[in-house]
Order: C-alpha cells, then structure tokens, then sequence
C-alpha cells in the first residue's frame, strides 16, 4: 500500500473516531443536561453499579483467544454508553461504546472493548483485556494478557505478562 493510501485511511479513522466521539458527548448533554467534565472525572468501578451496565452474554470466547473454560458467558457485564469517566474493572465486563478516559483492569477482571478508547490502558497481574478496534492513548502491561485487534497509536509497555497487538503499530516504539 502506497503512502497517499495510508494517509487516507487514518483520515477515515479520525474522522470516524471524531464522529463517535461528538454523537457520544451530544447524547450525553440530551440526557444528562450537562457537559461531561473530563477535567476532574471521578473513578468508576463498574462491577459495583448495576444502572450502568446490565448483566449479559459476552462475545464468543473462542474470538478472545483465552482459555474458553475459564469464561462463563453469564457474568459478564454489558456497556453500550459511552463512558466519561475512568474505569476501573474488577469483573467479565463488554464495553461495545466508545470509552473517553482511562482504564484499569485488574486482578480477576476481564475487560472485552469493541470501540475505540481514547485513554490509556493499564491490565495489572491476573487480568486480561481485549480490544477490538483502536487504542488512542498508552498500553501498559503488568503482568497481565492483552490482545488488540487494531492499531494503538501511544507507547506500549509491558513489564511481564502477554501482550499482542494483530496489526501493525502506527508509530514506533
């Protein structure tokens, strides 16, 4: 693929993150009456409220590339807002809305994100991650295992643990 190629894609893809990004910040002003405050976010541990996500059946394990037997389909949380605020995820949670802070997962969380994130990412020691689509901020490994299915344009580190990425990096690192 010649240079011109590459350059018009990422135009499609900043162009289709910026949509998703605005319809998600409209959607939240018509609902909530307010802007969202991305300065002075406040943490969110979704696994603890049950208005935010609802109980459902996650994608096809085998897609994930973990241990099918370690995955039960019936705990997983699902998310179809877009989120402000930064995540911290200590359960099987879906995320299938763009997310617009940070995310932590950690020890026994499983975070499964069909949607761009336009923070950083950290898995800790005992926790997994899966990202089909972009990563716009930093991945940090701590011993966790991580997969994306996409490019992630910040810097990727990992200090044990498995880290993949199924596509070719935007920038080096």
């Amino acid at each position: 693929m010649d240079y011109v190629g590459i350059q018009l894609i990422l135009v499609f893809v900043c162009v289709g993150i910026g949509l998703t990004s605005g319809l998600g910040i409209a959607r939240w002003r018509a609902t909530t009456g307010r802007s969202p405050d991305l300065a002075t976010r406040a943490q969110v541990d979704i696994s603890s409220k049950s208005d935010e996500c609802t109980a459902s059946p996650a994608p096809d394990p085998r897609a994930l590339e973990l241990d099918p037997k370690s995955i039960d389909l019936q705990e997983y949380r699902l998310c179809v807002e877009p989120v402000f605020d930064e995540l911290n995820i200590y359960s099987k949670t879906a995320l299938y809305a763009p997310v617009l802070a940070p995310v932590r997962v950690h020890r026994g969380g499983i975070a499964v994100i069909a949607a761009p994130v336009h923070g950083d990412l950290v898995v800790h020691a005992g926790a997994a991650a899966v990202i089909y689509g972009i990563l716009l901020g930093n991945l940090t490994n701590n011993g966790g295992t991580v997969h994306v299915y996409g490019s992630v344009f910040g810097k990727v580190s990992g200090h044990g643990g498995e880290t993949r990425v199924f596509a070719p990096p935007v920038r080096e690192q």
